[in-house]
């Protein structure tokens, strides 16, 4: 919950509060001050009106960028790792490479079994790492 969230909520429960505690000298203040108690409390709905239409505008954003588990997700399929070697795995006894996250080929074989190494998971989007890979 965000800080104007917890004002607004804070707000509400301490109008509802007070309301049941105003007294004659809290009543005098109040309409010295606004011209009337309806213009006072007018006056903190439509702030607090407000404080609550941003924070709920704020809470779309956070929830169009994803949960807390897909953003972490997201950061460490950005983090690169190296691949994991199956030896052996084509006839011509080349290797076949993994994916460390989802175990998917990251190897291309072209009709020459030229191998091509993807830079990303096509199935998963991890980073790959192919630094002292042969």
């Amino acid at each position: 919950m965000t800080e104007s969230e917890i004002k607004a909520l804070n707000w509400m429960r301490h109008i509802r509060n007070d309301t049941l505690l105003l007294n004659e000298e809290s009543v005098e203040t109040l309409e010295k001050q606004f011209g009337s108690i309806e213009t006072f409390i007018r006056n903190e709905i439509n702030v607090n009106a407000q404080i609550i239409e941003r924070s709920l505008t704020e809470l779309d954003e956070y929830r169009s960028i994803g949960t807390v588990s897909e953003c972490r997700e997201a950061v460490e399929k950005k983090k690169e790792k190296k691949p994991i070697e199956e030896k052996g795995v084509y006839a011509s006894g080349q290797s076949d490479y993994v994916c460390p996250s989802c175990g998917d080929s990251v190897i291309i074989l072209d009709p020459e079994c030229q191998a091509y190494k993807l830079r990303y998971c096509a199935s998963c989007g991890q980073h790959l790492d192919w630094t002292d890979t042969p």
